[in-house]
């Protein structure tokens, strides 16, 4: 018991004297909580940004392999044969179509691109062209409507389902649900595409709508960003689905990509095909008859490696901040070392070590770094949030911050640790402090 107290005692002492200096603890606080407080905050925002920009592949189902068949027909016929489940044909046309060119306000024209996909199936994935143009598959969820069935395909039906964003787009203030969609409609007003070599258009009836994915949510917050901020004309892309006959039937003249997209129900089946068609893809190439295997893990690890560059600057820039702050820190710590030396001599006259003398200063210097840590940390994610709340609500940009607790815990340490080393020398100054040095200085 009398231990306990005695500790509570001595506890309740270093925190006095770690207080009562009001300027030395006012600017030891400054400078840690600065220090902290760009380091959280950067490394929220530089975390926020990496997780931003992995979202476009994030959102690719799981367990999905997509293959580029780059023409190889002989490929499609040996990977059919294979041990395989749920494969979905899919062409794509090669250029994008135009399915809405409308004026709005001040004589300007919205045109909406689409790329027009064609599936032998469209059941639990469906592919997607992301905005900077890499073709992955996403879960397919459905709000209304259906899906493309077999009797589609068989029946080579000219009907088409689209995200939640199309509708908005084309249908405003209406379902989608059996309106008619025309492709080929012409951009910026006129009455054919201008890139196009061909002046028919072709009409499909919409019989679903799915959720938006996270490509969908990302064009539709930059779509609002440009209506507020340019006066130029606008366009945006989406993603339509149809049956793989009808795009085939009618689009028989134009150019398409034909890509297999294999989806497992469970992470064995799928790693078991992966390490299967790599093996192939590679044999194939020696061959030269190659083609491409898509997999989430690798278009993540093709775009980690763009951004790591980025995050390492951003990182360096972080650490050199608290380095000087970290200067600032010694430096107030060195000035109360000079202020205290006869306290120094009293304590050494009645006994106290230079460990203690040391341990002293250090301990004080890490109740100052817990209080102006927590306050930085606080501080940090409240500015994250606000900045959040101003790219999306102001400037339409599509930017979430992610608060987990190596976020808050990462910038709490860095703040003691570098509290902790920056008194370092100064607390061995003052150990080394003799008695007939505090009398000298009276």
């Amino acid at each position: 018991m009398n231990s306990v107290m005695q500790f509570f005692y001595y506890l309740n002492h270093l925190i006095k004297m770690a207080t009562v200096n009001k300027v030395r603890f006012v600017l030891t606080s400054i400078g840690i909580f600065v220090a902290v407080f760009l380091f959280s905050a950067g490394k929220i925002i530089t975390d926020s940004y990496y997780n931003e920009s992995l979202k476009k592949i994030n959102q690719m189902s799981e367990n999905t392999l997509i293959i580029d068949l780059m023409g190889n027909e002989e490929l499609k016929a040996e990977l059919t044969a294979s041990d395989k489940i749920n494969c979905t044909e899919v062409s794509t046309l090669a250029e994008t179509k135009s399915i809405l060119s409308s004026p709005i306000e001040n004589d300007r024209f919205l045109t909406v691109m689409a790329y027009v996909h064609g599936v032998s199936d469209l059941n639990s994935v469906m592919p997607l062209v992301t905005n900077d143009g890499v073709f992955i598959s996403v879960p397919t969820d459905l709000i209304k409507g259906r899906l493309i069935s077999g009797s589609d395909i068989q029946s080579k039906n000219p009907v088409v389902v689209i995200d939640s964003f199309t509708e908005s787009l084309l249908f405003p203030a209406e379902s989608a649900l059996g309106q008619y969609i025309e492709i080929g409609v012409g951009m910026m007003g006129s009455s054919v595409a201008s890139d196009s070599e061909s002046t028919e258009t072709f009409k499909f009836e919409v019989i679903g709508v799915v959720e938006n994915s996270y490509t969908a949510h990302a064009a539709r917050m930059k779509l609002k960003q440009e209506i507020n901020s340019s006066q130029d004309d606008l366009m945006t892309y989406v993603s339509i689905y149809c049956p793989l006959t009808s795009l085939n039937e009618k689009f028989a003249e134009m150019d398409s990509n034909e890509r297999q997209l294999y989806n497992f129900n469970n992470s064995a089946e799928y790693d078991s095909f992966k390490s299967y068609t790599e093996t192939l893809a590679e044999v194939k190439s020696r061959a030269g008859n190659g083609f491409s295997v898509i997999t989430k893990e690798k278009l993540l690890n093709d775009l980690q490696g763009r951004l790591s560059n980025t995050r390492t600057v951003l990182n360096m820039i972080s650490a050199l901040l608290c380095i000087i702050s970290g200067i600032s820190i010694m430096s107030v710590t060195f000035f109360s070392v000079k202020e205290r030396i006869p306290e120094i001599g009293i304590r050494k006259a009645f006994g106290a070590g230079k460990l203690d003398i040391a341990f002293q200063f250090v301990f004080e210097m890490i109740i100052i770094a817990v209080f102006a840590s927590l306050l930085a940390v606080a501080l940090s994610i409240i500015t994250c949030k606000l900045l959040e709340a101003f790219l999306i609500e102001i400037l339409y940009m599509a930017f979430s911050v992610e608060i987990n607790f190596q976020i808050i815990i990462t910038p709490l340490v860095v703040g003691v640790f570098e509290a902790v080393i920056c008194c370092i020398i100064p607390s061995l100054y003052a150990a080394k402090i003799k008695v007939t040095d505090s009398l000298r200085f009276e």
